[in-house]
């Protein structure tokens, strides 16, 4: 009996040790890295998420002018102004200023300051432009798997359609397409 209990316990230390020993080398072991063009890629998709996170959990209903304190997906809160066409293809030209407004999924976790304009069409063929209202501070982690930090305060302007994004993030050109999350 008390091999028994013995080799029971040094099985549970040998399973214990391999589970927790391993356990985290499965998301660094991944080989996936995200150097700035994955960065700028991600910011300019988590920017664009957050506009139409907004857009469905609290402007899609809405019509006409538009004056409204929202809160963000995860948190914080946008100021939002502007038009929505009441007509198909609903073009809108709004205004985000936003305040610690926070969105994420599995490509990026980020917070936004300032304001954002937006402007185009909300049909299925999606054509929208968004820009900068002035400097846009961020801040969070980019990266699927990776969880990169990112600060910056600058510029931001995207070209976003049904295919993906394009734009210039601080300067710096970036091509998002829906399948290069």
């Amino acid at each position: 009996m008390k091999k028994f209990i013995k080799c029971f316990l040094v099985l549970i230390f040998i399973v214990t040790f391999l589970y927790f020993g391993c356990k985290g080398d499965e998301v660094t072991s991944s080989g996936y890295s995200c150097n700035q063009e994955c960065q700028d890629q991600n910011v300019g998709y988590g920017i664009t998420y957050l506009f139409n996170s907004v857009w469905e959990q609290h402007l899609l209903n809405l019509t006409g002018n538009v004056d409204t304190n929202v809160n963000g997906p995860k948190g914080g809160s946008a100021h939002v102004t502007g038009y929505i066409e009441p007509y198909y293809p609903n073009t809108v030209n709004l205004t985000y200023d936003m305040l610690d407004c926070k969105d994420s999924d599995e490509n990026f976790n980020l917070t936004f300051n300032g304001g954002l304009h937006i402007t185009g069409c909300m049909s299925y063929d999606k054509q929208l432009t968004l820009s900068s209202v002035s400097e846009i501070a961020y801040t969070g982690t980019v990266g699927k798997k990776v969880n990169v930090p990112v600060n910056d305060t600058c510029q931001i302007y995207i070209d976003a359609n049904q295919n993906g994004l394009s734009g210039t993030i601080c300067g710096r050109s970036f091509s998002y397409y829906n399948y290069n999350k």
